[in-house]
């Protein structure tokens, strides 16, 4: 309702304008694009701005009707049978050709609401793209009719335009570009136009804006070799666009306008131009043909013919020029093309609302295509045949290409039935054949808006269309509330030139104001000639498809006989059976499949028959990843402020899908991107990407994981550590403090010794001069990077806007779309308490009423200053901040909703501040959410609202009405800098230490050692001449007992943390020389109870040689002595050169033993010092010692050579002596007898026998 009281009278005073401004238009002139850009990846930006399919437009009907006033028919049939249909032109019975059913079909776009769809579409290589109304159009794999991206063609140009509608699809077939348009509004009078870069229509795009001198209402394109022509419901103007420029992507591409005068009628009105878009391109220079009919109905004058005008352009010049000359009028039969003037022409099942049936021009397109000698031109357009029943006439219009001459080479009225038919496109193969889709319906029958076809073939009847009309898909239902349908069809060709692909409007719901829907479908015709022929076509599996995955061929045979012998290809090579099938899963990118048939049908030609070719794309595999990076917000983050996340995917595919992680636990939407305002330090964030890729080793990739810091609000924290010098340190020293400042930026510090300032402002602070006992610490000021936020109220009525105003409301969504501004003077936040420094957040306080729509879509907050003190018509303009968004935001009911600043905002506490909202959905508005509001008493706020496509540029509308009313606010502001104090730490100095004294002053290893002095404070270590007292105790600060190390004269040392080395005035002596006193018997020399023969007197046994090794490898002998050991086996030995405090092995050798070392090192740090080898076989290394048996042990005898082993060469030297009855003191004498006999061989044989060695380390 709002619509009728607001905008029809500003409707008919702009029609009103528009009318003046037309009469004020030159009848020619030139035009430069006024806005080029490269776009990015359309598929990128299909997945930054999803389209809401489902989101219902309010129930409206294009205003472009209101550019289209019904022509005016001055006779009918009823004035004479030469207003009606000429009989001789009308089919009046079904054709009884048969065809095959549609190769392809799918459903294809709706809007919801929104009347009509208006769609178009074309095929290329690989895709089919429709566009309807509103302007979103998809892209479709054609093979499959999946969808690939769904978008809308504004969201190509950036900032993104309007998507008003009227949208034209074509595929240029010459030069592999996907050509896309629309306009712009009946006040900007923009043609939008994205030619595609490559022959990808989901990579990049040229977009080219231009303005028309009027608005172009009912828009249609053609291809032509040097342009691309347009013609519109406007004064008859024809305009060409600079094709090659635009191609090239030239910014300065230009257009050219011109006007003609065709016969016509007043009111709606359009000009078709010639279209090659999907065949072969004329010739350089050749003009571009118009097309329109004359109806003799319209009045004296006028006859029934189709109008042919001829455009021609140079493009030479700077200032490109245009002509337009009249090529011919070609007579046609009868016919009658009136309508009804309120548009209600087609009656359906069930009720009595009638819908539209397109009277008054020609149906969009006028396909051209050149032949051997002649071009073509195929036309249709709506007739009327009785007050219930229309349908359509078509005809084919020929060209000499010699003369240039056009004349009518058939013509007819498809009126096979009681049906209505309408809503017609038409086009021709490459073999000929014509095919025409449409709408039908008949009441009477109960057949709901349906989609069909028909057609012919070359060699048909003139005249005729005898295909037998296919059904596509059933209209369900009947359109209630509105007679728009469709407004125009579209019929296009594929590159292979024998496809045809319609788009068109159907009833395909329920009865109701929401039963039209749009389809997409596929068909061909069969030809007519004798001539074998076989067609193939993948019948399963995907083209692209991935490795290893199995596709199925299948051919249809024309003139094939009753068996057909097929022999399938690959590559030119047999593979396969004799079937009308192939499948295989071998296939390899790049492979081309064919197939020959052979006919069994008698009298054939072109047998056997070779296929059309189909091209394989096997795809390789991949790997997808995806990687997550914050791109919003900051790090680390405050609490309660937003973060977002963005994924970047590889090998995503075209629509990869994503779930995001906090903690591993899912979150968020199906976005690549993920916000939250409530995460908490230490949280991790990840997200799962599953791709739609074609082959992928596997559909999911996990991302990295990112650990969140979160910050809590406060003031900044300052520690300060000692960082130089020591702990305690040494009076005099100088020891260095460094501060550390979290959770802001320091921008002074001011160092304190005792509480009183010291040291410049740095980070750190260093002294020489500190005593024991002072306190360092430090005074910081800083920035906070999470501040404490201040909250203020501007405004406290709780006054709040109706739903169905936008005045005064933050979320005004009762215009679908709108920018506002609000004015706020220095002087109301002084007044509040305010003053400078840094705004972190606004919020705005809802009702109960919930917007509609609810969600607003790239909503934007930004602020900047101005000297401006109230707002005007013309939005201020200042250097704007953007604070928050863009978000797609959904306020919360009944809250304050807090918009928490991406960056924070300065206010400098003097200048006055424009904050400015905008948001664009795009979409129908029908409730506003309501807002608390104030009015301060002068303008505070300028607003901009409008409904759907007109809303996409709010966000750069330079005027709108101003405003006593703004919103409640509520504003955070925060201190810009903050003081705050270090923790206090306490100077530890010690006092250099001496030492007095110490005593004894000489000793060996193990000697305890006082040393007295002052200052044993935090003694580290003790040395003697270097070497580490084994242990030191210190009993106070004056003295200290440590045990001397094994070590050599030299000072005595105490090392403090604080003070280092200090040494005593004298040196500690070791002694030198070391007596050994032994215990040990000999076995073959040992009486029994401890006592042993005496060989050298009655008390002395024998002589023994003694020696100290090593303690440490490789136990070098470092001294040797030699004595003698008593009967009683006691042996002492002096070593002179031996150092007391060492360790040392003790070895025993003699003249018949074995040589017998001490079981490990012993200490000598005492003279003399005792070693028993007595008492047990342990106290030889290894246990090497033989047993006495009466608890004595002995050193083994019989090593007679001294080779360190007892084997059969020492009893065998005993043997000899025997003999020789050898004696005297000789080795061989082990028992000491002074004799060699039996006994010593007895002791020596024993021995051998149990394998005795010197055994050592």
């Amino acid at each position: 309702m709002k619509r009728i009281i607001v905008l029809i009278p500003a409707l008919l005073f702009s029609l009103s304008l528009l009318a003046q401004r037309n009469k004020n238009i030159p009848p020619t002139g030139s035009i430069t694009c006024s806005e080029f850009a490269i776009s990015r990846p359309l598929s990128e930006i299909a997945k930054e701005f999803p389209v809401d399919e489902s989101k219902p437009y309010e129930k409206e009907e294009s205003e472009d009707r209101e550019n289209r006033k019904p022509q005016r028919f001055k006779f009918t049939v009823a004035d004479g049978p030469e207003y009606g249909n000429d009989p001789a032109t009308i089919q009046t019975k079904m054709g009884t050709v048969g065809t095959r059913a549609p190769l392809t079909s799918w459903p294809g776009q709706t809007a919801t609401g929104f009347r009509p769809y208006d769609p178009s579409g074309a095929a290329g290589p690989s895709h089919y793209v429709q566009m309807i109304n509103s302007t979103t159009f998809k892209v479709y794999n054609k093979t499959t009719g999946s969808v690939i991206l769904t978008a809308t063609l504004g969201n190509l140009w950036s900032p993104a335009t309007g998507n008003a509608g009227d949208p034209i699809v074509l595929y240029d077939k010459a030069a592999d570009r996907w050509f896309l348009a629309q306009f712009g509004t009946s006040s900007d009078r923009k043609i939008y136009i994205a030619i595609s870069t490559t022959g990808d229509p989901t990579g990049t795009y040229y977009t080219y804006t231009f303005v028309s001198p009027a608005f172009p209402d009912y828009l249609k394109f053609g291809v032509w070799a040097d342009g691309y022509y347009m013609t519109s419901n406007q004064a008859q103007k024809v305009f060409a666009f600079e094709r090659t420029a635009m191609l090239a992507g030239n910014a300065a591409s230009r257009a050219v306008y011109q006007s003609f005068s065709p016969p016509q009628s007043s009111g709606f009105f359009c000009p078709l131009p010639g279209d090659a878009a999907d065949g072969t391109l004329p010739t350089v220079g050749a003009p571009c043909p118009i097309f329109s009919y004359s109806d003799n109905g319209w009045g004296a004058g006028y006859s029934d013919a189709v109008n042919i005008y001829q455009m021609s352009v140079d493009w030479v010049p700077t200032t490109p020029t245009a002509t337009i000359t009249l090529a011919a009028n070609v007579a046609t039969a009868t016919f009658d093309a009136s309508y009804n003037s309120s548009w209600n022409d087609v009656s359906q099942p069930g009720t009595t609302q009638k819908l539209d049936g397109i009277g008054g021009v020609c149906m969009y397109r006028a396909q051209w295509k050149s032949w051997s000698g002649y071009n073509t031109i195929v036309l249709n357009w709506a007739v009327n045949i009785s007050a219930t029943q229309r349908s359509i006439k078509w005809c084919e219009l020929r060209q000499d290409q010699s003369t240039g001459s056009w004349s009518m080479y058939q013509e007819g009225i498809y009126l096979p039935d009681a049906a209505t038919r309408w809503m017609g496109s038409i086009a021709m193969d490459d073999n000929g054949s014509i095919g025409m889709g449409y709408i039908k319906t008949d009441a009477s029958a109960g057949i709901y808006p349906g989609l069909y076809y028909t057609g012919r073939r070359s060699c048909d009847p003139l005249g005729t269309l005898p295909i037998t009309e296919s059904l596509v898909i059933a209209g369900t239902g009947s359109q209630t509330g509105v007679n728009r349908v469709g407004d125009y069809a579209q019929l296009s060709m594929d590159p292979d030139g024998i496809t045809f692909w319609y788009t068109g409007e159907y009833m395909g719901g329920t009865t109701g104001g929401s039963a039209a829907r749009t389809h997409i479908y596929s068909f061909q015709l069969p030809n007519c000639s004798n001539a074998a022929a076989v067609f193939i076509a993948q019948t399963s599996g995907s083209n692209p498809m991935c490795p290893g995955a199995s596709a199925t061929f299948t051919a249809t045979p024309t003139n094939g006989g009753s068996a057909p012998v097929y022999q399938w290809k690959v590559n030119g090579t047999n593979v396969g059976t004799n079937s009308t099938t192939y499948s295989t899963s071998s296939l390899v990118n790049g492979d081309v499949v064919t197939c020959v048939m052979t006919s069994n049908q008698a009298g054939v030609t072109g047998n056997p028959a070779t296929s059309n070719a189909i091209t394989m794309t096997v795809n390789s595999v991949s790997t997808p990843s995806v990687t997550i990076a914050q791109t919003a917000g900051t790090n680390p983050i405050c609490a309660g402020s937003s973060a977002t996340f963005t994924a970047t995917p590889v090998n995503g595919g075209t629509t990869p899908s994503y779930q995001w992680q906090v903690n591993g636990s899912n979150v968020g939407t199906n976005s690549g991107s993920y916000s939250s305002s409530s995460l908490t330090n230490g949280q991790t964030v990840s997200c799962i990407m599953t791709s739609n890729a074609l082959c992928v080793t596997t559909p999911t990739a996990n991302s990295n994981t990112l650990t969140v810091a979160v910050q809590a609000v406060g003031d900044p924290v300052v520690t300060i550590a000692q960082t130089g010098g020591t702990a305690p340190a040494c009076a005099g020293a100088t020891l260095t403090y460094t501060a550390t400042v979290t959770g802001g930026t320091p921008t002074f510090y001011q160092w304190k010794v005792d509480g009183a300032n010291a040291g410049a402002s740095a980070s750190t602070f260093s002294s020489a001069g500190l005593g024991n006992g002072q306190t360092v610490s430090c005074t910081v000021t800083a920035t906070p990077t999470c501040p404490v936020l201040t909250y203020k109220n501007l405004g406290t009525a709780t006054t709040t806007n109706a739903s169905t105003s936008s005045l005064g409301a933050a979320y005004p969504t009762y215009y679908g779309n709108g920018r506002q501004q609000y004015l706020i003077r220095a002087s109301e936040l002084t007044a509040l308490g305010l003053s400078a420094g840094n705004m972190a957040s606004i919020g705005f306080t809802t009702g109960t009423t919930l917007g509609d729509p609810a969600t607003l879509n790239g909503y934007t907050i930004k602020i900047g200053t101005t000297t401006a003190t109230a707002a005007s018509a013309t939005f201020l303009a200042p250097t704007f901040t953007t604070v928050y968004g863009p978000v797609n935001y959904t306020p919360t009911l009944s809250a304050t909703n807090t918009h928490v600043f991406n960056t924070p905002f300065t206010w400098n506490g003097t200048s006055n501040l424009v904050v400015d909202i905008c948001f664009s959905n795009q979409v129908v508005g029908n409730a506003a959410y309501a807002t608390r509001y104030s009015s301060p008493g002068f303008n505070a706020s300028a607003y901009y609202q409008a409904d759907g496509a007109g809303g996409a540029g709010a966000c750069t509308q330079a005027t709108g009405a101003t405003s006593t009313r703004r919103p409640n606010m509520v504003i955070a502001m925060a201190n810009p800098t903050a003081m705050v104090n270090s923790n206090v730490l306490t100077a530890n100095i010690s006092a250099l230490h001496s030492i007095s004294g110490f005593a004894p002053t000489s000793g060996g290893s193990g000697t305890s050692v006082v040393i007295t002095g002052t200052g044993f404070v935090n003694v580290t270590s003790v040395l003697f001449n270097g070497t580490p007292a084994t242990s030191y105790t210190v009993n106070s600060p004056n003295q200290i007992t440590a045990i001397a190390p094994a070590a050599t004269t030299g000072p005595v040392t105490v090392l403090t943390s604080a003070c280092g080395a200090v040494h005593a005035a004298g040196s500690f002596n070791y002694g030198s020389g070391l007596t050994l006193n032994l215990k040990l018997y000999i076995e073959g020399f040992y009486l029994g109870g401890g006592q042993m023969i005496g060989v050298l007197s009655p008390s002395v046994t024998d002589t023994v040689t003694a020696e100290l090794a090593s303690a440490s490898p490789p136990y070098t002998i470092l001294h040797t002595a030699t004595g003698t050991v008593s009967t009683a086996g006691n042996a002492s030995f002096l070593f002179p050169s031996a150092i007391l405090g060492n360790s040392y092995y003790f070895v025993v050798k003699q003249r018949n033993t074995l040589e017998t070392w001490s079981a490990s090192p012993v200490l000598c740090n005492v003279s003399p010092i005792t070693y028993d080898f007595s008492t047990g076989a342990a106290t030889a290394y290894g246990s090497n010692l033989s047993d006495l048996k009466d608890g004595r042990y002995g050193i083994w005898s019989g090593d007679v050579n001294q080779d360190g082993l007892i084997e059969s060469t020492d009893y065998s030297g005993i043997e000899n002596a025997v003999t020789t009855f050898l004696y005297g003191y000789v080795p061989e004498d082990l028992t000491g007898d002074n004799i060699v006999e039996a006994s010593d061989y007895s002791l020596v044989e024993n021995n051998a026998l149990l394998f005795l060695f010197a055994v050592r380390p």
